[in-house]
Parts: structure tokens; C-alpha cells; sequence
């Protein structure tokens, strides 16, 4: 869950700086170890950060399908922080 943690946090410094190839890098290594460690809510809000950084790298089908993924598990967990976040990458 640390190292998760820390990736994903490295993706956000990354995204924030513009290094989108090594934000993308680090959200899909935490998105993986999520996964591994069956964190649905972890990987609901990897899912919408992958989205955010796939559609800096001009990739929106690919950030869209990110997003839906999110907001399905969102909805599966009932976390509305997450539901808004996800609908709100899929409004734009």
C-alpha cells in the first residue's frame, strides 16, 4: 500500500510538472499494485488519474475509457467523491 501511495503521488508531482510520459509511468505502476492487492478504491482513483494524465498526452478515447472504469467502481463502492471526479473527466 506505501509504495502504492508513493507512485501514485509521484504521478501527481509528475502531472503537476508537465513530465506527463512519467506521470502516466508512475499511476500505471500504483494502478498495477493496486490491483495485486485487490484495493478497489485505490484503483477506482488511479483509473481517474490515468484519465487526467491520458488526456494531457492528447489520448481522450483512451482517458474516457479510464474515466468510465472509475466511475463503475465508484458506483460499485458507493464513493461519491470519486463518482464526481470520474463524471466530471467524462463531461469534459
Amino acid at each position: 500500500q506505501l509504495a502504492a501511495h508513493a507512485l501514485a503521488t509521484l504521478g501527481d508531482v509528475c502531472l503537476a510538472s508537465r513530465r506527463l510520459e512519467e506521470a502516466r509511468t508512475s499511476v500505471e505502476r500504483s494502478l498495477a499494485l493496486r490491483r495485486v492487492l485487490g484495493d478497489r478504491r485505490g484503483e477506482g482513483w488511479m483509473l481517474e488519474r490515468l484519465a487526467r494524465v491520458l488526456r494531457e498526452l492528447g489520448m481522450p478515447d483512451e482517458a474516457r475509457q479510464c474515466a468510465e472504469q472509475a466511475r463503475a467502481i465508484a458506483e460499485e463502492l458507493g464513493e461519491p467523491a470519486l463518482t464526481a471526479a470520474a463524471t466530471l473527466l467524462l463531461s469534459t
